[in-house]
This record gives C-alpha cells, structure tokens and sequence, in this order.
C-alpha cells in the first residue's frame, strides 16, 4: 500500500490524485505532496452522484524540480 507510493513517487513527473471529501477507516496514506517539488496544474471537482456517498475531486500535479 503506502510503501509503494512512497518508493515509486521519485520516478513519477506527474500525479493524479483522486481526493474523497470523508474521512474512511483505513490505513494506507498517500505521501504529502511537498509544494516546493509539485505544482498543481488541474483541479476538477464532482459533486456526489446517485450512487456515491461523497463529493470528490481529482488534482493534477507536475513536478517542479
């Protein structure tokens, strides 16, 4: 789970990110995404649907450095 982010985010360029707006029981995090090294280039949020139990909202991140 999180290991694996955390060992493959220094060979990516770009992420996408799907953030869910509630707070799920779980354990596996993605890393914070360091400001100085990411620039978010896309923010595109979707109001809950008919069978969905929450808002969420997809970013798109370019590194920087």
């Amino acid at each position: 789970g999180s290991d694996v982010f955390a060992m493959t985010l220094p060979f990516a360029d770009r992420l996408e990110i799907t953030r869910v707006h509630m707070s799920p029981e779980g354990d596996v995090r993605f890393p914070p995404i360091d400001p100085a090294a990411w620039r978010e280039i896309r923010r595109e949020r979707h109001p809950r649907g008919l069978e969905d139990d929450t808002d969420f909202t997809v970013l798109t991140y370019e590194r920087t450095r």
